[in-house]
């Protein structure tokens, strides 16, 4: 099994792009994902 260098900060940014993008109209929980 390889193993891949991870890029968090560019992961972190998409997610937060995300959750800025979410719709939940029920929970109220915008979770990038």
């Amino acid at each position: 099994m390889t193993t891949t260098a991870v890029d968090w900060e560019a992961l972190r940014a998409a997610a937060v792009g995300a959750m800025k993008r979410a719709y939940a109209p029920y929970s109220g929980f915008a979770v990038g994902a």
